[in-house]
């Protein structure tokens, strides 16, 4: 795992983060950068369906059931895996693993604000590189200000509009170069 970026990307549900990543995702790709995403789903997702085979072995009691085609694998496990152990699933090629959630975790973070609501996560955070905040917000520059102060945070905060200028944050603090 040496020589591994590790990005998390955290915010409350629909506050961006699987947008900014899918924008993430090309930016560091031109860049010659191969990337991986681990995604922290807080409710049971379904990625395999009933009546498909993987879905059998699952349903039959597997512990775990495997799938590869000539284009993609996936491992479908019946058990819950920390980060820690989602990430040495990783192939070692990679060269950055964007995380999307597992806000307790102490990576370096990306922290995504929806509203003025919001502002309690930074305070409850560690790692945090900057703080993106809703377009609506930066409307507001002085109760952002403000908020920025009460906050205590001293990484810089830009719109989820200026994705460029994070993007260049993000890859000045992490890269491996």
């Amino acid at each position: 795992m040496s020589g591994q970026v590790i990005l998390q990307i955290t915010g409350y549900k629909n506050s961006g983060k699987t947008t900014l990543i899918s924008s993430l995702i090309p930016w560091l790709k031109q860049r010659g950068h191969r990337v991986a995403v681990i995604k922290h789903d807080g409710h049971d997702f379904q990625m395999d369906h009933t009546g498909t085979d993987t879905s059998c072995f699952i349903e039959s009691g597997a512990e775990a059931a495997l799938i590869s085609s000539p284009f993609r694998m996936a491992v479908l496990r019946q058990r819950p895996m920390e980060l820690e152990e989602l990430i040495g699933e990783v192939d070692d090629c990679i060269d950055w693993i964007v995380v999307e959630g597992f806000k307790q975790e102490c990576y370096p973070k990306l922290v995504l604000l929806s509203g003025f609501q919001d502002v309690s996560l930074v305070g409850g955070l560690s790692h945090i590189l900057a703080v993106v905040v809703h377009p609506d917000m930066a409307k507001e520059p002085q109760r952002l200000q403000a908020l920025q102060q009460e906050a205590e945070a001293t990484v810089p905060w830009f719109s989820r509009e200026d994705r460029n200028h994070i993007f260049e944050h993000l890859y000045s603090q992490l890269s491996i170069r």
